[in-house]
């Protein structure tokens, strides 16, 4: 079961966030088509209600089976797809609940994972515990807000409007209900700059509808391993396709960056390649892919064993990967850690595009400042000869030169391959990543491969 949170977004006519020229409607829905868009703590405690104007959500069981790590609410229902920075997030709600003092609804925001969320708790009377704007961050729930009311004014029988507003460079979080001009609760917060949203409750019954939000999508997601194999449990940007998943699944791509961004700082692993796009928006045809970006750690190389682990923990996650469509890619020391898993894990990818790579480091001037020894054998590589492989080189790379894809390229050749293939950019250097990664034509080809 995916553990989750639930927002509350609500449609107003004519009126949007101030958000910034990034800002954009990223969700909208009113339950018309049912409840596919969302992933519950305990499906049967929701159901599909219907109401003068159409259907709307409806929480109807008071404690849900779930269990929380720590002291925080029990129903919630996570938006799928959807992870947002700055965001306006929108939602009529309504209680089923009888009169009594902590009567309430939740509405959650830049939740990470079960044990690290905010919530914002409309309580019916305001104390510590009630009324407040919460943070659970691998501990019960604390409260953070700032600015609150004596209490949230429920109706019988009355849907009301609820907006949430945040704003990660401040920190600021602003909610508003009923009123959408001036805000009944506030906090001041930076720990979470991320996350989903959803809609739910501690432990009261209500329902929900007509949710929008509008904002900044995040392409970028920071995860890291769930275990350590052979001594290296990377972390790696992961990147989620916005659109509904094919019938077969999503294709994967692992991206394995260069030397120069090895280390324990992340954001390096955006300065080159598919996650410097995805964070700009630069590629749309990159964005249909599910893309694994991992870091290597200072002075280490690509281990092809925690590679293919990563690659496993991804497809085992949900993600809802295309089995038969996993790609591999990489530029320099990553060129050369594509070849080696190629080498190792002949019949894992459809297809692979090393970029001014190779196979044996040994045979490099720099090589002893490069880590662990790689773990490459040509034999094995023959062994993946059937793989579709396009490899780039510059013809005046210094790093790097082009007789190591050469070498690589034509011993496949002569082994029978004729599926491999190297283009050769006169008058490159070093970097000829950039150009290839700008070429939406590459990602074409990477699609028209698939594994029998």
């Amino acid at each position: 079961m995916k553990p989750l949170m639930i927002c509350c977004w609500l449609w107003v006519s004519g009126v949007l966030p101030v958000l910034g020229e990034d800002a954009a409607v990223l969700f909208e829905e009113d339950f018309e088509k049912g409840r596919a868009r969302w992933t519950t703590t305990e499906q049967s405690a929701w159901r599909l209600a219907p109401t003068d104007g159409g259907h709307a959500f409806e929480l109807t069981k008071k404690r849900s089976a779930y269990q929380p790590p720590h002291r925080s609410p029990h129903n919630m229902a996570l938006a799928d797809d959807l992870v947002v920075s700055d965001f306006e997030f929108r939602v009529q709600v309504r209680t089923t609940e009888p009169s009594y003092g902590h009567r309430s609804l939740c509405l959650f925001f830049g939740y990470q994972d079960p044990a690290n969320f905010y919530y914002v708790h409309l309580g019916q009377e305001t104390d510590n515990h009630a009324n407040q704007i919460f943070i659970v961050n691998d501990a019960p729930r604390v409260k953070i807000s700032s600015k609150t009311t004596k209490g949230t004014p429920w109706q019988e029988n009355h849907w009301h409007e609820v907006m949430i507003r945040r704003d990660v460079a401040s920190g600021s979080i602003k909610v508003y209900f009923d009123d959408m001009n001036h805000p009944v609760m506030e906090a001041t917060n930076k720990e979470f700059t991320w996350g989903k949203v959803g809609i739910g409750s501690f432990d009261d019954r209500g329902m929900f509808d007509k949710v929008q939000v509008s904002g900044k999508r995040v392409p970028l997601i920071p995860k890291k391993m769930d275990a350590a194999v052979a001594g290296h449990q990377y972390r790696y940007w992961l990147h989620t396709p916005v659109t509904a998943p094919p019938v077969e699944g999503y294709p994967l791509l692992l991206f394995l960056h260069g030397a120069g961004e090895r280390g324990d700082d992340l954001e390096k692993v955006k300065v080159h390649g598919p996650p410097k796009l995805l964070a700009k928006g630069a590629m749309k045809s990159l964005e249909s892919f599910v893309v694994i970006a991992p870091q290597c750690p200072t002075k280490t190389r690509w281990q092809p064993e925690t590679l293919k682990v990563l690659i496993d923990e991804v497809c085992r996650s949900g993600a809802n990967i295309d089995l038969s469509r996993l790609y591999v890619t990489g530029l320099s020391m990553g060129g050369y850690g594509t070849w080696g898993l190629l080498s190792n894990y002949p019949d894992t990818f459809a297809a692979a595009i090393p970029i001014c790579g190779g196979g044996d480091f040994s045979r490099l001037k720099i090589s002893k400042d490069m880590g662990l020894e790689n773990q490459f054998s040509m034999d094995d590589l023959m062994r993946a000869k059937q793989v579709p492989i396009w490899a780039f080189h510059g013809d005046n790379d210094g790093t790097v030169p082009p007789e190591e894809s050469r070498l690589l390229v034509d011993a496949l050749k002569a082994a029978g391959s004729e599926s491999v293939k190297l283009t050769i950019y006169p008058g490159v250097g070093h970097d000829s990543w950039t150009q290839t990664y700008a070429n939406p034509a590459v990602y074409a080809w990477l699609r028209e491969h698939q594994k029998p």
